[in-house]
């Protein structure tokens, strides 16, 4: 399947995935707050809404539980 994926495809599951790692990281930390996380993701990444991260991460926790992506 990954052969049928545009090269924008993969670019955008790349920073997706690039995203998904850095909260989960920033989230680890002891005594983080998960909207602090969010909005530090939201500079980093130049997004404008908390919920493009939260469902950023949604859907690669789906694609992780799915087994579409290692």
């Amino acid at each position: 399947m990954d052969s049928t994926i545009t090269k924008y495809a993969r670019k955008k599951l790349a920073r997706e995935e690039a995203i998904y790692r850095d909260y989960q990281a920033l989230v680890s930390a002891p005594g983080s707050m998960k909207t602090a996380c969010v909005d530090v993701i939201m500079e980093k990444y130049n997004y404008n809404s908390r919920s493009a991260i939260w469902k950023i991460c949604k859907r690669v926790e789906q694609r992780q539980s799915n087994g579409s992506v290692n």
